[in-house]
């Protein structure tokens, strides 16, 4: 587990130490790319690079593989190219900076980024908040591995991604799922693709994502 110093370095810490300073607050663990990065635009432009004619609309991983047939080489060397892009070139979604800074205000919140990142795309991830000023309780990555045994250590109340097989396989756990809210955000690449699990909502931009934030926090903290 990680934090950042006063400078947005990203330094290491204790579990233990981590996990005493969020106690009894109200966790949102947030995925990064696709949630906080709008990396849609840059993968269509790398994909057409590689010679495929595609728009940001059909970038979701599932639907470039299995439906458009693209080479899952050349599909994650496109998206790898738009996720380490230079920070001033990768956009933050849209509404991030003014909703993230609302949900700041609420002191007795956790705002904690899950993420999927392997640990040579950290020092990109460390540079992206540092450049856009954006200071967080905590950062975890998975290294591609399923994000579920970090969401229960630090229990999560809600976790948001993009990713729609990863938000189905947390929602099999019902010990887990029943008592953290799943929310998949809905982004450019992934808006027309099905989901299997009803209990998972669909948010499809930050403004509302940061009312249902609010919201829930005050079913918590009444």
């Amino acid at each position: 587990m990680m934090i950042q110093d006063e400078r947005y370095n990203l330094k290491e810490i204790e579990e233990d130490t981590f996990l005493k300073i969020i106690k009894n607050r109200f966790v949102v663990g947030l995925d990064f790319d696709g949630v906080i990065t709008a990396p849609h635009t840059l993968k269509s432009i790398y994909l057409k690079e590689l010679g495929y004619a595609i728009n940001e609309e059909e970038v979701e991983r599932k639907h470039c593989i299995q439906k458009l047939k693209i080479k899952e080489e050349d599909y994650n060397k496109a998206s790898s190219k738009a996720y380490l892009e230079r920070p001033e070139k990768l956009p933050l979604e849209i509404h991030f900076d003014e909703s993230f800074a609302e949900i700041k205000k609420i002191k007795e919140i956790s705002l904690i980024i899950v993420t999927s990142r392997y640990d040579f795309m950290l020092n990109h991830l460390q540079e992206y908040l540092k450049y856009h000023k954006l200071r967080f309780h905590g950062i975890i990555n998975t290294n591609n591995e399923s994000k579920i045994d970090a969401l229960k250590r630090i229990h999560s109340n809600i976790f948001i991604d993009d990713g729609i097989s990863k938000l189905e396989e947390i929602a099999e756990d019902k010990s887990f799922s029943d008592t953290c809210t799943l929310i998949l955000y809905r982004n450019i690449q992934n808006k027309n693709a099905g989901i299997l699990d009803r209990a998972i909502l669909e948010i499809d931009n930050w403004i509302s994502l940061k009312e249902i934030i609010q919201m829930k926090f005050k079913e918590v903290f009444k």
